[in-house]
């Protein structure tokens, strides 16, 4: 990660001053009897020697933490190099060493032990009581990095940054190239200290120019050596892609600091989230810049109204629209291979849509099992049809697009942020939606629910006709499952199983039903189906049907019948199609069928239809028949061949019939099967002699029934 030029002397310098003020502040801790010791030597010219009065600091990790550290003391190496932390109370410390004498490129540079230049790569030494001596800490002599940095043209980049970072990726320290792009670690402040090791040397170029170009950051790896200047690679960033969004208000005025809600989508095909950044606003022109860098944006435009409650934030719907106001209907920003490496697009904000919204809240606890509730609050006008997201972290839940929300351990894991959006449509008027606020926090611990689904329910909403719920798929086994039906939302006494026939006291009001679900171990949840059609009156008349059935063989050649009961009241007329296989018979509405080869494998129904006017048609079919056997055609098989030893027979099989038909051989002797001759062809033998042969063809089929036709015989095989 790239850090700003002085965020790391900053972080050093803090913790320095830390060190300093709490060299005496150390608290006294039980069994302190830790001792850190080690020596400290100097290595110049490539003559090492011990280093006498280096100042050494040592700080102790807190033990929540693995960076920041608290302050124990300060000390200096000895006359031999030697130093020594006594009194140390168990735990982990980090220790940072400072030569005498000056600071910068060919002298001698600070470290933190084990040779790292940050703290973010140290070494930690970890006390457990006695004493730990530490490897030598050898001071090097620093060295310098040079290099440039253009664009992908070769050309200087006015005002690029670079920043130089060991491997650590622990931040780094650097300034602004020169008019030519180069740069030299020896003019910035706080490169000084490029011990002997490996670095990173990043290069950025972001200009606070909106309508500049923008390029893209790029790094090199650099080995720094004592007392030596190393040219870098050169560091070429490529321009990327901008987008510059003026957007103006009703009026055509540029609408100055509007906040830009930002969705980002990471990859194609994966879900826009929203960018942890900002905030975001348009400048004093009213103008926001995108750039390129995540696969797809999504923006919204917010206006202090938008805030009070009195105006509906509008979404972005590309360069030709008039505005949207459901994250559906937003437009994709996105970055083509071949398009122009800025684009300008023009927003102004329309007028506010005629749905009205009111913000949702979330009703309920968080916590694994529980279910919470999405209150919306009242919106105009009021047959807007409402539908709900929840988002997890920012990101749609799949399948979490009820009013209730039942937090599974899924759900759960990582949750942080819990919003819901509602969205507010209706025929022929531009949808709208609006966020809740977040909820933020831990879910609480819990139970577990039962898995569960949504229920729905079957049958016709209708006065003395019966409903259905049907609850679908709860678990795990064992699960119990209780029903409640309502109508209008009011629950109904002692409509309390699985199905339910309205009466005359619901007509004209919808129904409904909830399941809830209990089993020990697990939350309970419950979930309502939605509401019906409001209940239709009872018809006049209504068509009572009678069960038909069919009698015959289903077998090729055989006909079939049709019984099609008792149906009532008088009048009704009915008429017949008969069924192969579920799919209807071209031509075949009698009450009888010829069944035939072409219906072998499939089983035939019939479908029933009782009219009568005033009423609905009321259909029934059958109890399907077993699958049909189709009869195959065939003919008497011929030998052909002379009825001699060594003379070859062959069986002439004519025609059999509906193709494909498998045919199959035995040839015998006597009447008797002849072992392995089983082919078309058959050569006579010794054993053949003075017996008349013939052959046996069995033709099959699938769904046809097997035939078997044996030719005459031959006159006995002569010798």
């Amino acid at each position: 990660m790239l850090v700003a030029p002085k965020r790391l002397l900053t972080v050093v310098l803090t913790a320095l001053a830390l060190l300093l003020s709490g060299l005496v502040l150390a608290p006294a801790q039980a069994a302190e009897t830790g001792v850190i010791t080690g020596l400290v030597k100097a290595k110049v010219g490539g003559t090492t020697s011990v280093h006498p009065d280096a100042n050494l600091y040592l700080a102790k990790y807190r033990a929540d933490d693995d960076f920041f550290t608290d302050p124990v003391g300060s000390t200096s190496s000895d006359a031999s190099g030697r130093f020594s932390f006594d009194g140390l109370s168990d735990g982990f410390y980090e220790l940072r060493a400072y030569p005498q004498g000056p600071l910068g490129p060919g002298e001698l540079g600070y470290e933190y032990y084990d040779n790292k230049w940050s703290p973010y790569g140290s070494t930690r030494i970890e006390v457990s009581g006695g004493t730990v001596t530490l490897n030598d800490i050898v001071f090097e002599e620093t060295g310098w990095i040079t290099g440039s940095v253009t664009d992908e043209a070769g050309q200087p980049i006015p005002d690029s940054t670079i920043s130089i970072g060991d491997s650590e990726n622990s931040g780094g320290a650097g300034g602004t190239v020169g008019a030519d792009g180069s740069f030299d670690s020896r003019d910035y402040d706080h490169t000084g200290n490029l011990i002997p090791g490996s670095y990173v040397v990043s290069a950025n170029a972001y200009g606070d120019d909106i309508e500049g170009p923008v390029y893209a950051g790029a790094e090199v790896p650099v080995t720094v050596t004592a007392n030596q200047g190393i040219t870098a690679p050169a560091i070429e960033l490529k321009q990327l892609q901008t987008a510059v969004i003026t957007v103006l208000d009703t009026d055509g005025s540029p609408l100055v600091e509007a906040p830009i809600r930002i969705w980002v989508q990471t990859d194609p095909g994966a879900p826009f989230m929203p960018i942890q950044s900002g905030p975001h606003e348009t400048d004093a022109d009213g103008k926001y810049r995108f750039v390129e860098g995540w696969a797809n944006y999504k923006f919204q435009v917010l206006t202090p109204t938008e805030y009070d409650g009195t105006g509906v934030a509008e979404y972005w719907d590309g360069p030709s629209g008039d505005g949207a106001y459901a994250f559906a209907d937003a437009a994709t920003l996105d970055w083509p291979a071949s398009g122009p490496m800025k684009r300008n697009f023009t927003v102004q904000l329309g007028a506010a849509p005629t749905i009205k919204p009111s913000t949702p809240t979330i009703e309920g606890t968080v916590g694994v099992g529980r279910t919470v509730v999405a209150q919306h609050g009242a919106w105009s006008p009021s047959d807007v049809s409402l539908t709900y997201e929840w988002l997890k972290n920012g990101v749609p839940i799949p399948g979490a697009t009820e009013r209730e929300l039942t937090i599974t351990e899924a759900i759960a894991d990582e949750l942080t942020l819990l919003q819901v959006r509602v969205i507010g449509t209706k025929s022929g008027l531009p949808s709208v939606d609006i966020l809740s606020d977040y909820w933020s926090g831990t879910p609480a611990p819990g139970d577990p629910p039962v898995t569960f689904t949504r229920p729905t329910i079957t049958g016709t909403a209708q006065v003395g006709l019966p409903l259905t719920a049907v609850a679908g798929d709860w678990g795990p086994v064992g699960v119990e499952l209780t029903h409640q039906w309502a109508a209008d939302g009011a629950l109904i006494e002692g409509a309390d199983e699985p199905t339910f026939t309205p009466t005359g006291a619901q007509q004209g009001k919808a129904i409904s039903v909830a399941v809830t679900g209990t089993l020990a171990g697990y939350s309970t949840v419950s979930r309502t189906s939605a509401p019906t059609a409001p209940v239709a009156a009872a018809p006049v008349v209504e068509i009572v049907p009678g069960t038909p059935m069919i009698t015959g063989k289903a077998q090729s050649g055989s006909t079939l019948t049709v019984d099609t009961g008792a149906w009532g009241p008088d009048g009704v007329k009915l008429t017949q199609q008969w069924l192969a296989g579920g799919t209807p018979i071209a031509g075949a509405t009698g009450t009888t069928l010829k069944v035939s080869n072409a219906m072998a494998g499939k089983r035939i129904s019939i479908k029933v239809t009782g009219k009568l006017a005033g009423t609905d048609d009321v259909s029934v079919t059958s109890t399907a028949t077993s699958a049909v056997v189709g009869v195959l055609t065939s003919t008497k098989p011929k030998i052909k061949g002379k009825a001699k030893v060594g003379k070859k027979l062959k069986a002439k099989t004519g025609s059999w019939g509906p193709k494909p038909v498998t045919l199959k051989y035995q040839w015998l002797r006597n009447g008797k099967k002849i072992k392995g001759a089983t082919k078309a062809n058959y050569k006579l033998v010794k054993k053949d002699a003075k017996k008349k042969i013939s052959v046996k063809v069995a033709g099959k089929r699938a769904n046809f029934t097997t035939v078997s036709r044996t030719s005459a015989k031959t006159g006995k095989v002569k010798r």
